[in-house]
């Protein structure tokens, strides 16, 4: 293969796709979603819940809170994968009964999706409902001052860009989960029929690009975990490594999480798995910090 056929990091077009083809790599991958969807209506079934609710006049920018009943309670807020195109808030909940048993206000945050919005108005959505979650906390007797935010995939690079300067002051911490940190792979990829990147998007929206423009120190960044599966191969693996680089460059607190044998999406059932180090990670940044 002479050299003009590759086209990002010595990838070929094919190569290139077939490295973010999360489908096509998994074989059970539609079994796996489909069972967290059924988990998800478990969930709604057995757990106080408030599904639908509204931050925005589009169907679409809504949440499902699963609250604690509790007064005072540290609040998650998680963001579903999906490639920024697909999927909604639903398969998130499968989550609830793990943080909700840990005493941790759970909401699943939905969003629009493209190519019906650009990739700027769906950041805009995330920004907007825990905006939403800070100022309406009360309702659901959470802790506005202990806000975290997660997310798988697409939700991992949404999440990336809420702890990075891009994102509110508020936040307590986050969790990126398999999470895409630069989009230029993804804007020379397959998906960008959907997605529709630009360059200047590229440059605007990869936590990556946002974090490696910071003067060291000049903002305290909310700590965050980054995790991916060591199976999930060559693109991920460098997804995860070049953000945690650049925050220890920027001298910002970052914890890196390593999925022995996982894959794209036993990352995110490790992020409910009493006996994962991620789930435990995870409650220990929300209850007892030591960033």
């Amino acid at each position: 293969m002479s050299t003009s056929a590759f086209i990002y990091k010595g990838l070929s077009q094919e190569s290139l796709d077939s490295e973010y083809n999360n489908l096509n790599k998994i074989s059970n991958a539609v079994e796996i979603i489909n069972r967290w969807e059924r988990r998800g209506d478990e969930a709604c079934a057995r757990l106080p819940c408030k599904l639908d609710v509204k931050y925005g006049p589009d169907d679409l920018q809504s949440m499902d809170i699963f609250p604690i009943n509790k007064p005072m309670g540290p609040i998650l807020a998680f963001i579903h994968g999906g490639y920024w195109s697909s999927r909604s808030k639903s398969i998130g909940r499968f989550l609830a009964p793990f943080y909700t048993a840990a005493g941790v206000n759970f909401i699943s945050v939905g969003y629009r999706l493209c190519p019906a919005v650009q990739i700027g108005s769906i950041v805009e959505d995330i920004r907007n409902c825990l905006d939403w979650i800070f100022e309406n906390a009360g309702q659901f007797e959470g802790d506005k001052n202990q806000i975290f935010v997660a997310g798988h995939s697409a939700g991992g690079h949404l999440t990336g860009l809420m702890c990075s300067p891009s994102g509110p002051t508020y936040l307590k911490g986050g969790c990126s989960l398999s999470g895409i940190h630069d989009l230029e792979p993804i804007r020379l990829s397959y998906l960008n029929a959907q997605v529709r990147l630009t360059l200047n998007e590229v440059n605007k929206y990869s936590p990556i690009r946002v974090v490696e423009s910071m003067v060291p120190e000049e903002v305290k960044l909310p700590p965050i975990i980054i995790a991916v599966g060591a199976k999930e191969g060559r693109e991920y693996l460098y997804q995860t490594n070049r953000l945690i680089d650049v925050l220890n460059e920027a001298k910002q607190p970052v914890l890196k999480s390593i999925i022995e044998d996982g894959n794209h999406f036993s990352v995110c059932e490790s992020f409910c798995d009493p006996s994962s180090s991620l789930s435990n990670e995870m409650l220990k940044l929300i209850f007892a910090p030591r960033f």
